[in-house]
């Protein structure tokens, strides 16, 4: 197993809850130092929300890249909200934190809300859903999927 993260304190975190055989790398999930289809599998855990549409769009994009051929990629984000709980959801409870993250952080969540949020990556993106599963009241949501052949 291998983990990234351009923040060192998460890092820190992660050696400190991990298993000594994982590597970690200090790096930009944008610009990944692997090889083209070196992994079976990747996982983008809330790393695309936040960031402008350039370096979500790259984000991806590297993850794709680093597939194998039959590899899969798992992504946990925010999704569109589909009905009336998730409306209020988003609303009351995800805007607020995301609010609280930042004028910068809060900008780039409302451009990739308003651009259809999760869902959106796949059509984007030659990816395949396989599988879809909603957590918190349909507010964010967990994607596997394996690039489009």
């Amino acid at each position: 197993m291998t983990g990234v993260d351009a923040s060192p304190s998460m890092l820190k975190i992660a050696r400190r809850n991990s298993r000594n055989s994982i590597e970690f790398y200090l790096e930009d999930a944008s610009k990944l130092p692997f090889e083209d289809c070196l992994f079976d599998g990747a996982i983008l855990s809330f790393a695309l929300h936040e960031k402008d549409p350039i370096t979500r769009n790259r984000i991806v994009h590297e993850a794709e890249r680093i597939l194998a051929r039959n590899g899969k990629l798992i992504i946990v984000d925010f999704m569109k909200p589909s009905g009336c709980l998730s409306r209020l959801a988003h609303a009351v409870g995800v805007r607020m934190v995301e609010r609280a993250a930042g004028k910068e952080h809060y900008g780039h969540y409302k451009e990739f809300m308003k651009g259809g949020a999760t869902q959106s990556l796949m059509t984007q993106h030659a990816l395949l859903p396989l599988h879809l599963r909603t957590y918190y009241m349909g507010t964010v949501g967990l994607v596997l999927a394996v690039k489009r052949q």
